[in-house]
């Protein structure tokens, strides 16, 4: 059975508040100026070799972004409590994600893109709406990280195939850069050995922790 999950709120703190204090131009190669976005991540399991209860696919999807972004702060919510008892093997999942991303002219340009209506509530509430010159940045580095299903706290073996979905669909819509090639699960290995997903995700330097958040809309 096919079952479309909403998640409740996500936000991977990657991206963190802070001014860049130098141009782009000076910061070093993997360094660059970033910004927070707000993007709705969509995420489809379908397998006819392995299946989940809701909590336990729930458990493994949290542990992925957990490895990719704040151990603290990046939770799943799929609706359990709700959702169909027993064993999934298809299911759809659409949540929204605070992102950090590259400070290019496109990203920016989308955070300041504001609607007719989004103009008239910012009015009524006597709310300031930012331009592309005042959206907050961020210095950040792209900084390599791994999903083992051997040593990702949470995962299994058996997780092979989740692990390359979220490879393939997830890390593309978060702003991630996959390492070399997709590779294909073996099932009669699954249990036998681990697998590595390697990602550069784009974390914020040292000196810039606190919480960024994309304009309010």
């Amino acid at each position: 059975m096919r079952r479309t999950l909403v998640l409740a709120a996500l936000l991977i703190p990657m991206s963190l508040a802070g001014c860049a204090t130098a141009p782009q131009s000076t910061l070093p190669e993997r360094a660059v100026t970033a910004v927070a976005v707000q993007r709705t991540v969509s995420f489809r399991y379908d397998s006819g070799r392995f299946a989940y209860t809701c909590i336990g696919l729930q458990g493994k999807l949290s542990a992925m972004l957990k490895a990719v972004g704040d151990s603290n702060a990046a939770r799943v919510d799929l609706g359990c409590a709700s959702a169909v008892r027993g064993p999934l093997s298809s299911a759809q999942f659409r949540f929204p994600v605070l992102a950090l991303v590259p400070a290019t002219a496109e990203n920016i340009e989308s955070l300041t893109q504001y609607s007719p209506r989004e103009k008239l509530l910012a009015h009524i509430q006597s709310r300031y709406l930012p331009s592309a010159e005042q959206v907050p940045t961020v210095r950040a580095e792209w900084t390599q990280i791994s999903i083992d299903t051997g040593r990702t706290k949470g995962l299994d073996a058996g997780d092979c195939e989740l692990v390359e979905d979220f490879r393939a669909q997830v890390a593309p819509q978060l702003g991630l850069r996959a390492m070399g090639e997709p590779s294909r699960c073996n099932p009669s290995a699954a249990w036998k050995f681990s697998h590595r997903v390697t990602l550069q995700v784009l974390l914020p330097v040292a000196d810039q922790m606190a919480v960024m958040r994309p304009p309010q809309r």
